[in-house]
């Protein structure tokens, strides 16, 4: 055995030590502790080392010729750890529960769980609690198997505990808590702002905020709470930790609207545009964000001309080609603004809304007379536009 251990230890190619592992295991009768404690470390090198197949068949063959409820359970950690969760939980299920440690039963009672085995991983992770109430593992994952179930009362209940009780655990963890429980304040029917505010101001505890994550749920309280300077205050710390968080853009950019914060705006949307790929439905929140705003940018209208063709939403259609002539009556270039009549399929628009559009050119135009008739029947037919009954208005004493 020794002899082998040398072998093993002569090449650095896993695969050459597995092959090696494989020819004598087959002249083997028998294994000693030692001997198999070293082999197993080797077997976890290799799963360490970007191998966990090798390491998983060497398992499996060992298993094979010297079954133990060791190699059951080291199987039933391996195919976890490759998110195998049926293979993961037929090994556990030959461990004998008499030789589970802590480690063991935790892993056992997350397999449940990623299975759905909701009663055996709720009654697993209740008597691991029972068992070691000191640790906090438990309280985390039983946390977790509340949040799967939307049961966040009880989700949250698990979550204060951990904050309350666990305050020596990592900064890091203690942080990720934090940012868990915040999401379920946030989800309440009732948002809770003094247990939120005592969430954030715990300076014993030295938590500073520093992921976009927490940044990213606390402007969207601050935001839901109409304190929308606040909200941006948020925004902008979470964007300089992570530039490429996108809700945050997007919350942004609605703080904006509320603030009125009209060449920030079309900024940060010309930021958050660039970051889209081609085609992204996302476009469209922008452009309602935009049309609230009135602000319309080179770079949206674009983006909007190559998505048009994707849309088969009437509403959404007529929005885009509001937005397309609105920029370019903006930039007083009215040719092209009457481009929208060529570059869009306008075969599911009503001709009223047609009306609207051409008689908005017009207007702008100084084209009063011609306008006028456009506009006219625009208004008769209800057509529901902010800038309508202004145009109307200036019209009547033609």
């Amino acid at each position: 055995m020794d002899n082998f251990l040398s072998l093993m230890e002569s090449t650095n190619q896993i695969e050459e030590q597995y092959k090696l592992f494989k020819r004598h295991l087959k002249r083997m009768d028998g294994m000693d502790e030692a001997f198999l404690a070293q082999i197993l470390d080797r077997m976890a090198f290799w799963g360490q080392s970007g191998y966990r197949h090798l390491q998983i068949q060497a398992y499996e063959a060992l298993y094979q010729k010297f079954p133990s409820s060791v190699l059951a359970f080291l199987l039933g950690y391996s195919y976890s750890a490759v998110s195998q969760y049926d293979r993961a939980y037929q090994w556990l299920d030959k461990v004998d529960k008499q030789d589970l440690d802590l480690e063991g039963r935790l892993l056992l009672a997350d397999v449940n769980l990623k299975l759905g085995h909701l009663n055996e991983a709720r009654k697993e992770l209740q008597a691991i609690i029972n068992d070691h109430p000191r640790d906090y593992r438990a309280y985390h994952q039983m946390s977790e198997f509340y949040r799967m179930q939307a049961i966040n009362e009880k989700a949250i209940y698990y979550l204060e505990t951990l904050m309350e009780y666990f305050i020596s655990e990592a900064d890091s963890l203690r942080r990720q808590w934090r940012t868990d429980l915040l999401a379920l304040y946030l989800s309440s029917e009732r948002i809770d702002t003094e247990k939120i505010s005592a969430l954030f101001d715990q300076d014993n505890e030295d938590l500073t905020i520093e992921t976009a994550d927490e940044c990213y749920l606390l402007a969207h309280f601050y935001a839901q709470i109409n304190d929308f300077n606040r909200s941006n205050h948020f925004c902008e710390l979470g964007l300089q930790i992570d530039p490429d968080h996108f809700e945050l853009r997007l919350l942004q950019l609605e703080n904006l609207t509320y603030l009125q914060e009209t060449s920030r705006f079309a900024n940060q949307l010309d930021q958050l545009l660039k970051s889209l790929p081609p085609y992204d439905g996302v476009v469209m929140d922008c452009l309602r964000l935009a049309d609230r705003m009135g602000v319309f940018t080179a770079k949206l209208i674009q983006l909007l001309e190559d998505y048009y063709p994707l849309l088969d939403n009437a509403e959404d259609q007529f929005l885009v080609l509001s937005a397309y002539v609105a920029y370019y009556l903006d930039q007083k270039d009215y040719q092209q603004a009457n481009l929208f009549m060529e570059k869009f399929d306008l075969q599911a628009i009503d001709e009223s809304l047609l009306a609207y559009l051409k008689g908005k050119i017009l207007f702008h135009q100084g084209q009063k007379e011609q306008a006028k008739a456009y506009l006219d029947l625009a208004w008769d037919q209800q057509v529901l536009a902010k800038d309508l009954p202004d145009m109307i208005q200036q019209l009547s004493n033609l």
